[in-house]
């Protein structure tokens, strides 16, 4: 990804077309869409200090959303190359340069050097996501900050064997999440925290799929192909 801040002057020409698929092999995920991206994807979170939930899309790249995929699609991979960033004391958007949705024609996001409805709704829409995504990293933290968070590593069975493809995610423990205080889980429940607790364990059922389509599309190296 190469981030650039757009601008009136030096992208004026700068077009945008929605028919690219995501490269990332997994991407943040919002409290709102959880429980319908749970239907098809995994949702885990990550290890890091302040954790955040993201959808597996695959190992090193997305096998999975594609032209004919029929399930929910993740708000940050719609609202792809566009994101917010703090510059000084002002929040811009920005893109990523390196995008194919950036590349030939589409929609225009500037005329005669002034926004056009097509950018003053997507700045509208960031807005939002960017709300919405604080309170997704805040529910993650108090996750954490709970203790019920452990790290896992996600494999696959494949002809009756266990094999690694995934790790360096966490997902809740569910013994730990039912051995929270009473006074704790009520917190939880009323701030929503329970059901995304539950629509991503409830995700976890999806790895299985996730697994064969890596297998199938960006299988794991193997010592002797290595040596190739």
């Amino acid at each position: 990804m190469t981030p650039v801040v757009l601008d009136s002057v030096k992208h004026a020409d700068l077009k945008y077309h929605a028919d690219a698929f995501p490269t990332a092999p997994f991407v943040p995920v919002i409290a709102p869409e959880i429980p319908f991206c749970a239907d098809n994807l995994v949702i885990v979170f990550t290890i890091e200090k302040e954790p955040k939930m993201v959808a597996l899309l695959g190992r090193t790249k997305n096998v999975l959303i594609d032209k004919d995929y029929k399930g929910t699609v993740p708000s940050s991979v719609q609202n792809y190359p566009f994101f917010l960033a703090q510059i000084g004391e002002q929040t811009a958007i920005c893109f990523d340069k390196d995008a194919q949705q950036i590349k030939g024609d589409g929609e225009a996001l500037f005329k005669d050097g002034k926004p056009t409805p097509f950018l003053q709704n997507l700045k509208e829409v960031m807005k939002n996501y960017a709300d919405l995504d604080m309170r997704t990293r805040v529910a993650a933290a108090e996750f954490q900050k709970a203790g019920i968070l452990e790290a896992k590593e996600l494999g696959i069975n494949s002809s009756g064997k266990e094999s690694s493809l995934l790790n360096g995610f966490s997902v809740v423990n569910r013994e730990k999440l039912l051995k929270l205080s009473d006074k704790k889980l009520a917190d939880f429940a009323r701030r929503g925290y329970l059901e995304l607790a539950y629509f991503h364990l409830k995700s976890l059922a999806n790895f299985q799929r996730l697994g064969d389509k890596i297998m199938q599309l960006d299988p794991p190296i193997t010592p002797k192909e290595a040596k190739k």
